[in-house]
């Protein structure tokens, strides 16, 4: 673990906003945890901080490269009736100044093959809600006609974008409050996904603006 071999030399914390969980691990770690923790003469709590860390960037990068490439889309599918619902993940993790374009300036974006044809599946009318990894629900607006295909990282026509219209920053709607308002589980990390007209609408009644 690249993060604990570190502390050997920094043994110091970010300065990051923390919150407390409760963890019952089998008590033949516990000792395993003090030894290790000694040994780096660190304290416990920071031992174990580090690698969890570590333990969910692994797992997010095992998740992404097995689960998270999306199905083909038809390009040619006929438009379902009525606005849709979309929760788009701003992907903050590979690139923050996208991030930052996309959730400051109203942007539906996504990168390379063959994420960047997602954007296609989004059609005029439809609701589109950003989502930042850790964060929640940040922004939504209305997708307009057309896809603006543009260079990316030297690659030409490698992000799909629609800048959305109407766009609203909202304070973060978390995971967990999702979970409640629409009284199901939803996985946020795919790049894009929709979500049933009812979820929707129950997000944008519970969405308030920063």
């Amino acid at each position: 673990m690249a993060r604990v071999s570190e502390l050997i030399t920094l043994r110091q914390q970010q300065d990051e906003k923390m919150e407390a969980i409760t963890a019952r691990i089998p008590v033949s770690y516990v000792a395993l945890l003090d030894e290790l923790s000694s040994s780096l003469d660190v304290t416990r709590q920071l031992l174990l901080t580090e690698m969890i860390k570590d333990g969910v960037d692994a797992a997010l990068a095992l998740y992404e490269e097995k689960q998270n490439t999306p199905p083909e889309t038809d390009h040619d599918e006929e438009l379902a009736s009525g606005s849709r619902f979309f929760v788009l993940n701003t992907n903050k993790r590979h690139d923050i100044a996208t991030h930052r374009d996309m959730v400051t300036n109203g942007v539906a974006a996504a990168f390379c093959d063959p994420w960047k044809f997602q954007i296609e599946r989004i059609k005029e009318g439809d609701v589109v809600f950003l989502y930042e990894n850790g964060v929640g629900i940040v922004g939504t607006g209305i997708a307009p006609r057309g896809v603006e295909k543009v260079e990316y990282d030297g690659v030409p026509e490698d992000a799909y974008r629609k800048k959305l219209l109407d766009y609203r920053r909202l304070k973060p709607l978390n995971a967990r409050d999702i979970k409640k308002v629409v009284g199901s589980n939803l996985v946020f990390l795919r790049t894009l996904f929709e979500v049933p007209a009812e979820f929707g609408k129950k997000i944008q009644e519970s969405i308030q603006d920063v």
